[in-house]
């Protein structure tokens, strides 16, 4: 009987350590895809005419985004991960938002939050502030 309650206590702890790797690898998985960035109010000083975020599944990203003044950047083959706690980490991402001050090209690595909701899945800048990525919705 007592080898039958370790059994059981093994069983437990090993269903609920797979459970929550499950679970992250399962909201890891979700951040596959593209993502936009939404320019609110909080960003608008940037000039910012358009930016994009693409996490590919090898966990590689593309990033490209273009300025109000025709100036453009693209980085390519940069690692990103994600950490529990639903924060995505991103190697050699390119801020061009507040987050580094205005117009600034920094390159660094960063932690950003992720704020995963029914209405969608959203990559925050700043915590708090309209100046997010959002991801876009597959087209087949």
């Amino acid at each position: 009987m007592n080898k039958l309650k370790k059994f059981a206590a093994v069983v437990a702890i090993c269903s609920l350590i797979c459970s929550c790797s499950s679970s992250e690898r399962e909201r890891r998985d979700a951040l596959i895809g593209a993502f936009r960035l939404h320019v609110g109010s909080d960003c608008s000083e940037e000039n910012i005419d358009y930016a994009r975020l693409l996490l590919r599944a090898d966990g590689t990203y593309f990033q490209e985004g273009r300025f109000k003044n025709g100036t453009s950047y693209a980085i390519d083959a940069k690692r990103w991960r994600y950490q529990s706690g639903d924060f995505i980490l991103l190697e050699g991402f390119r801020m061009n938002s507040a987050v580094s001050g205005p117009m600034q090209k920094a390159v660094a690595d960063v932690k950003l939050a992720i704020d995963f909701r029914e209405s969608g899945i959203y990559i925050l800048l700043i915590p708090g502030q309209n100046c997010f990525f959002v991801k876009e919705p597959i087209v087949l």
